[in-house]
């Protein structure tokens, strides 16, 4: 990839951390393979693999590999998954410090204390989840708007989380029984339009991702000579880019990911910038 281009950097983006080993949330039992593996990822010791047991630290590629770090931080609802709960005050916090939903009360060190950082800034992949077939609970909005705002509001003194993506999309989750469970904020014209409004008063930026390049900024027939955006100067060509909103001054940027697609940009597009003031 890094041989092919200059413009793609690598994402490790492990999932939320509770309930590992995962398996066993699909009533699929796992163990390491072999006893390296097994001493590996017994981490706290005590000669098996469970929740004791860092979700994190032993599949860590190495900063050789790793230029953002990511992590999918998703909100399936209340004690029991998909029933149209809104989040409780600190939901979110709660996770970023690694303490939410964790059998084991060990103290952790956070995963974003511990791998997020001006040299590896980091993306938060998240959405909140709607069961349309529930007919019970609370609205659509108030679930998905109070968990927006708490991760605005979490933002603020992580400097070093850089791009926030959201999953637009509606699919069938093994956590609700494969039920079809809507992720979307953009789909209803009023939920877009509260997003819209939280994001304008948040200081996240609605920037593009990537950029599309024009046609005439290829290299010209017979000119011999390279286009700007490969010229390797601070100069960086306007995007042309549909987004879901104006640009506005701020220090993060927000993706709507419409297929879970990877992303590969430019570091220099989703630094985060100085907060106002």
């Amino acid at each position: 990839m890094r041989a092919a281009t200059d413009h793609a950097e690598m994402v490790w983006a492990p999932v939320y951390g509770a309930g590992y080993p995962f398996g066993r949330a699909l009533d699929r039992p796992r163990s390491a393979d072999g006893r390296a593996d097994r001493e590996r990822l017994d981490t706290d010791g005590d000669g098996r693999l469970g929740d004791g047991d860092d979700p994190y630290g032993p599949y860590f590629p190495g900063d050789r590999w790793v230029d953002w770090v990511g992590l999918h931080m998703y909100r399936y609802g209340g004690r029991s998954n998909g029933n149209n709960v809104a989040p409780r005050p600190g939901e979110v916090e709660a996770r970023l410090e690694d303490r939410f939903r964790y059998s084991v009360g060990a103290r952790r060190s956070s995963f974003y204390d511990r791998f997020a950082g001006p040299q590896q800034p980091m993306l938060v992949e998240t959405a909140a989840l709607f069961q349309p077939s529930n007919g019970e609970g609370d609205p659509e909005r108030r679930i998905k708007e109070t968990w927006w705002r708490q991760l605005f509001a979490a933002t603020t003194d992580r400097p070093a989380i850089g791009a926030i993506s959201w999953l637009e999309l509606v699919r069938a989750e093994a956590e609700t029984d494969e039920e079809l469970a809507d992720w979307r904020v953009t789909h209803q014209p009023e939920l877009a339009a509260a997003l819209r409004r939280d994001l304008q008063a948040s200081g996240i930026a609605l920037g593009p991702v990537t950029r599309e390049v024009e046609p005439a900024e290829e290299r010209g027939a017979g000119d011999g000579q390279e286009d700007a955006s490969s010229s390797g100067g601070n100069e960086d060509p306007p995007p042309r880019v549909v987004t879901i909103g104006p640009l506005t001054p701020g220090w993060i940027v927000l993706i709507a990911v419409s297929l879970g697609a990877l992303y590969a940009t430019g570091r220099s597009r989703m630094r985060r910038r100085h907060p106002p003031g």
